[in-house]
């Protein structure tokens, strides 16, 4: 708990790092590890898959292979951004809170 204490503290956004890792070696058998991360890093979502992928590594020591790749997610978004429908719906919600 003491280390806890210590670990866990207020960022200050200005000033790295903005993530904090603790390692507890509690006996031969038992490793805490402690991520103290500020949400402007990582969304809950990235968290999630953080903590999946470490858990895979630490048990299989492997991760599965990835079905899309970033260059993937590139290309979707940009289709999506180009999408008629969206700019509709873009022009609809600035319009509607466009205040003069």
């Amino acid at each position: 708990q003491e280390l806890l204490k210590k670990h866990i503290k207020p960022f200050n956004l200005s000033e790295p790092p903005l993530i904090r890792v603790l390692i507890i070696k509690e006996n031969d058998a038992t490793t805490k590890i402690i991520l103290d991360i500020h949400h402007i890093v990582i969304d809950a979502a990235s968290f999630e898959v953080l903590i999946a992928e470490f858990q895979s590594l630490y048990g299989k020591g492997e991760l599965k292979d990835l079905t899309i790749q970033y260059r993937d997610f590139v290309v979707w978004q940009e289709n999506k951004l180009r999408d008629k429908q969206l700019t509709t719906e873009r022009e609809f919600w600035l319009s509607e809170y466009n205040v003069v």
